[in-house]
């Protein structure tokens, strides 16, 4: 499914002395989900900021990094072609402004 995954983010309340939670969901999808051999990943930064977007393997090592820059607010999209890699599950990290989201992507050839 293309549903981002929900992340907690532990925002400090100063004025009460404790820590509140709240739910963030990522602005970041791909699409198709399963694929082969590319897919398309879509992410929306709401201000200029620096971005980071790598793919991991299954067991958390790094495959390849995708974007690693200042961009623009707005809308953008980079293609993931993972034509050498091999089936499985690959986790997508999308990192900005001290925000971040998890996407999983299945790769089936």
């Amino acid at each position: 499914d293309n549903e981002s995954e929900v992340i907690e983010i532990i925002i400090p309340n100063l004025d009460a002395g404790e820590n509140v939670i709240e739910n963030v969901k990522g602005n970041i999808e791909n699409y198709p989900n399963p694929f082969n051999p590319e897919t398309n990943i879509c992410f929306e930064n709401e201000d200029n900021g620096n971005v980071r977007i790598t793919i991991y393997n299954s067991i958390g090592q790094k495959v390849e990094t995708l974007v690693d820059a200042y961009l623009g607010a707005g809308k953008h999209t980079v293609i993931w072609n993972a034509e050498n890699c091999g089936s499985g599950i690959y986790l997508l990290r999308y990192e900005t402004g001290g925000v971040s989201a998890t996407e999983k992507l299945v790769l089936i050839k």
